[in-house]
């Protein structure tokens, strides 16, 4: 692990809340306000700040960009901790296959740099263009 880095002992801080999970856990935070959406932010802020932590952000452009706005306020490092691999962003493909190799291969990258926890924060994006692997509604 690098300097600074914490031990990962089975659990992770959510950031979310104070609570902490066991890794590998799935969660789902639905939110409606723009103080719901940027709680959830927080999720990833935690891995930025953790050298031995990976993270990888999917989702539509609009919500990536807020997300990528939300961790510049709380960090000056986002653009290096991009540059060395350590946050993967990822578009919503409309191809479910292609968006689910860009995710299989950030988390291989993740784990050959030896990522203590890779923390995965995807925003579909309802109501929005087609989820990947599904076709647009006919006009």
């Amino acid at each position: 692990m690098g300097t600074g880095s914490k031990a990962i002992t089975g659990k992770i801080a959510l950031g979310i809340t104070e609570d902490e999970v066991p890794l590998g856990s799935h969660l789902l935070h639905c939110w409606r306000t723009d103080e719901e959406f940027e709680s959830g932010v927080r999720f990833l802020q935690l891995g930025l700040a953790d050298p031995s932590q990976y993270s990888v952000l999917f989702g539509h452009d609009e919500a990536n960009r807020r997300v990528l706005d939300i961790l510049r306020k709380t960090s000056d490092d986002v653009d290096r901790v991009i540059a060395e691999g350590r946050l993967v962003i990822l578009p919503r493909d409309s191809s479910a296959s292609i968006a689910l190799a860009r995710i299989e291969d950030a988390f291989s990258a993740a784990v050959r740099k030896g990522a203590a926890a890779i923390r995965y924060l995807g925003n579909l994006g309802m109501g929005r263009d087609p989820l990947p692997g599904r076709a647009a509604p006919s006009t």
